[in-house]
């Protein structure tokens, strides 16, 4: 049986929301001409440029009752959940899934996903956030790539452990980081 299952990932805000906010920021209401390319939403993200809050999505799912706790720590991401209460009419499900809606931007997905794909995570919590960047690629060339755990974004796990989650990403952000490195050297030369 599955862990989880995900209803639906979908974009509430794309990236002519964030384009738009940035423009703003330097006095410019509106430039439809200039799209937002891979490579500066890349440096957003790097970046934590305030415009990527405008980016949204919005997950449903079923979900253990764990990974819901899981969740509730984070104060940034709007979770909205089944009640359980019989005085309610809930009915609590046999297999222990409560639905679950969360909504993040682009900046707390990055934060979010850091805790919550590390290798000291609950299980059902890092195969969740794994399934949630894979569906992530058919919205977004860019924002997957950095939907990393911690330890990929520090070069070393603060826990000073070193585990296969690390290993298995660490080359794949390693080109990320090549790529905006070779970037800002061409902005610089």
């Amino acid at each position: 049986m599955a862990k989880h299952k995900i209803v639906e990932v979908k974009l509430l805000n794309g990236r002519e929301e964030v384009k738009d906010s940035a423009w703003a920021t330097m006095g410019v209401l509106t430039d439809k001409r200039t799209p937002l390319t891979d490579e500066t939403w890349e440096a957003m993200l790097i970046d934590t440029h305030s415009p990527v809050e405008e980016f949204r999505i919005s997950v449903k799912a079923l979900v253990h009752e764990r990974v819901h706790t899981h969740l509730v720590r984070h104060k940034e991401i709007g979770k909205y959940v089944a009640s359980w209460r019989p005085d309610k009419g809930a009915i609590v499900p046999n297999d222990g899934k409560r639905p679950l809606k969360i909504t993040m931007n682009a900046k707390r997905m990055v934060e979010v996903f850091r805790d919550r794909l590390c290798g000291e995570s609950w299980e059902d919590t890092i195969s969740l956030f794994e399934d949630i960047r894979d569906r992530l690629w058919g919205l977004d060339s860019v924002l997957p790539c950095y939907l990393s755990p911690k330890c990929n974004w520090l070069g070393f796990c603060p826990t000073g452990k070193v585990c296969t989650k690390y290993l298995q990403e660490r080359d794949f952000f390693i080109e990320a980081e090549k790529r905006m490195i070779n970037r800002k050297n061409k902005m610089k030369g």
